[in-house]
């Protein structure tokens, strides 16, 4: 049977050749399927690499895909409208010409160039390919010069990170390397700032932190959420100081608005490298003692694993060989939370408490008061300003689209005063919340413990405890902070039960706690 001639057409273009019309992909396709077909082939098949550099073959899906269809022996020819489409590397364009005359594939330039095997075909061929290189790498090294100089200059010199945009330079006689600028997005660069003073607090995971200001729309300059790495990067990110680093450029004063200050960046730094531990990373589960429990055997932190058939969590030391049984999630976050039942806070530390938390509140009243009324007789103003519009448009000595014009700028204002109204209401609902919760903390620990949430309780946990050990599924060493050795040293917290020493941790292997007065502090002692 005659062997059906099939040819490819093969078309490609970089983002650098977007803007070319003579290298549009539809051009080239339309010309090489009429070269084909102008030599007999009845069937041509195009492959498209959109977008894509000459100097890689890796890159460039389309290229590899026919260099297997040829390994297959499924195509006769290739057709490129000229040898820069093919590769803009020596070495790469070198490897596709033998795979073609190794395999029996005719390769054919539209623009003229020889693509034969003989020997000066050949030479001309590796020639018009090391053009091609060079043209490739000085483009290369125009760009770099073009972007280091404008880093020098103190530039953003590439594409926009989250939170500012590119725009054209309004400055009309500024230099040639700042013709195009970054400023801050209106959109997202509030975002941004809200993200470094909120992480600055230690309140936040990066985790949690990057979906809710994704709800308030922080979305990169493409409208994407950020992934978790690229939220890590921007807290990293000294741009936002109004730095520039470029490779192994560093300008200290960007010509570009800053969106956060030094001591909010190094705070967010320090609360970075505090949470660099295993304990505020986000896994597929939460888990409650991530990281505070600790096999004291064999000098290792307990692991956490769901068992989906039993529909159970356990957690266990992850010792090859075995260490102990595995204790039932439920059961060990149960140990830890009678830790915080027979504590308690001394009398007079809760009322100094109080008195602070109300001073605090009051003090913020009459801040928020005042904001308002201020807010309120703003917005006063400009309806008075909206009826003497209104009267000088019936009286006839403004014209209609006069009026218009100021009342669009008098609804303008009079909305964004309410934006920041009911921004101020809600500053002060959180302003109440958090009194709230600062009472409940100090007045009955076990019962805010018991209610918070899992992030809030592992808060808790970290501002009492260092870490537990555990052997056979029983708490034998708790390791407190020093904060709370000191608070128990001023009695500022104390025990509940009347002349209760602290229990003797048992430095053995044994699963019973011991208590120096039997009995005193049954409910940790279930052994």
């Amino acid at each position: 049977m005659k062997k059906e001639k099939i040819a490819v057409g093969y078309c490609r273009v970089s983002t650098d050749d977007q803007a070319d019309n003579g290298l549009s992909l539809d051009y080239q396709e339309k010309q090489c399927k009429k070269s084909a077909k102008e030599d007999g082939y009845e069937k041509v098949t195009i492959i498209r690499d959109e977008g894509k550099s000459g100097t890689s073959i890796t890159k460039r899906p389309g290229m590899r895909e026919i260099i297997q269809m040829t390994e297959n022996s499924e195509i006769s020819a290739v057709y490129v409208t000229h040898s820069d489409r093919l590769a803009r590397s020596v070495v790469d364009h070198s490897l596709i010409r033998n795979i073609f005359r190794k395999n029996g594939v005719t390769l054919k330039y539209l623009n003229g160039q020889s693509s034969g095997d003989d020997a000066s075909s050949i030479v001309a061929d590796n020639m018009f390919a090391a053009f091609n290189q060079y043209h490739s790498d000085n483009t290369r090294e125009k760009t770099k010069q073009a972007t280091d100089s404008k880093a020098r200059a103190g530039y953003f010199p590439t594409h926009a990170p989250t939170g500012y945009i590119n725009v054209a330079n309004p400055d009309k006689n500024c230099e040639k390397v700042a013709k195009r600028i970054i400023v801050p997005n209106p959109k997202t660069s509030p975002l941004v700032t809200e993200a470094f003073n909120s992480y600055a607090t230690g309140r936040y995971n990066a985790y949690e932190l990057n979906d809710l200001l994704y709800e308030k729309g922080l979305t990169t300059n493409a409208n994407k959420k950020l992934t978790h790495s690229m939220f890590y990067v921007m807290l990293k990110n000294r741009l936002y100081l109004g730095e520039i680093h470029w490779q192994s450029i560093h300008i200290k004063e960007g010509k570009h608005e800053p969106l956060i200050d030094e001591a909010t960046f190094n705070q967010v730094q320090k609360v970075m490298l505090e949470k660099s531990g295993s304990r505020c990373r986000r896994r597929k589960y939460f888990w409650l003692l991530n990281g505070y429990v600790f096999c004291p055997v064999h000098n290792r932190r307990f692991t956490a694993e769901w068992h989906l058939p039993k529909g159970k969590a356990y957690y266990h030391c992850p010792n090859k060989s075995g260490c102990g049984k595995y204790i039932e999630k439920s059961e060990l976050e149960n140990q830890v939370a009678e830790k915080f039942k027979d504590l308690q806070f001394d009398p007079t530390f809760v009322e100094s408490i109080i008195e602070k938390v109300r001073a605090t509140f009051q003090g913020r009243r009459k801040d928020y008061d005042s904001k308002q009324r201020t807010l309120i007789n703003q917005k006063n103003a400009w309806g008075a300003k909206r009826k003497v519009a209104e009267d000088r448009l019936l009286d006839l000595t403004i014209s209609k689209e006069a009026y218009t014009r100021i009342v669009d700028e008098i609804d303008s204002a009079i909305s964004s005063l309410d934006d920041k109204l009911g921004q101020l209401k809600k500053d002060k609902d959180i302003d109440i919340e958090r009194a709230d919760e600062v009472l409940g903390f100090t007045q009955d620990l076990y019962g805010t413990y018991m209610s918070a949430p899992e992030a809030l309780q592992k808060l808790f946990i970290d501002f009492f405890f260092d870490g537990f050990d555990v052997v056979d599924g029983v708490i034998i060493k708790t390791r407190y902070r020093p904060l709370f050795e000191e608070l128990m040293r001023l009695k500022v917290i104390t025990y509940k039960t009347p002349k209760l020493q602290k229990p003797v941790d048992n430095e053995g292997k044994s699963s019973v706690i011991i208590n120096p007065q039997l009995g005193g502090y049954w409910e940790l002692n279930p052994d």
